[in-house]
Order: structure tokens, then sequence, then C-alpha cells
């Protein structure tokens, strides 16, 4: 595994399914109203449609990933950086259309 924006890479040990989860998010968002700072550097531009997920993380690799930067918006989102890149969590409106 590589990150696109960093120099950070790892040899994974894999399993491969054929269907690990439906699509998410469930429906598209709409992101429109977002305020995702400049600094923030996405891996995945289009998240907020409805798409296959490429790769599950287990917990250890999750660890490993985190950098120090992390930014609390609005008490309902999380900016987390990550080796790979700026990471989003948090609450999305209930309104959404597929």
């Amino acid at each position: 595994m590589r990150s696109r924006h960093t120099d950070w890479h790892n040899i994974l040990n894999c399993v491969v399914l054929s269907d690990t989860t439906d699509t998410t998010p469930d429906n598209k968002l709409n992101r429109s109203s977002w305020k995702i700072p400049t600094y923030v550097q996405l891996a995945e531009e289009n998240f907020n449609l409805s798409e296959d997920i490429d790769i599950l993380l287990a917990a250890n690799l999750f660890y490993e990933i985190l950098r120090s930067g992390r930014h609390t918006r609005l008490r309902h989102s999380v900016h987390q950086e990550t080796v790979l890149c700026w990471t989003l969590s948090g609450t999305t409106p209930v309104i959404a259309t597929k």
C-alpha cells in the first residue's frame, strides 16, 4: 500500500473477498454547504458518492497511519491527519438523494 500524497508505504497481508460490504454511503451526500478547509487533501475526492469500498484497514494499521494533526469543527466533525491524507468524520444531514 502506498500513499498518493506522501512517501509512506507498507507491505500488507490481505484477505481478498468478493464482497466486503454494501456501497457507502447509502445515498449521495450533498456536500455543497460543507466547509472543508483548503489544507485538507482528500484521498477520495468523491467520498460523498455511493461507491464500493476499496479496502478495510485493520486496527493495527489504522493506528500506524495516524499523524498528530487533528481538528475538531463545530462539535460535529473531525479532520484527522494520516500518512495517506486527511480523513473526515462526523455527522451528515439526513437529507440525501441517490
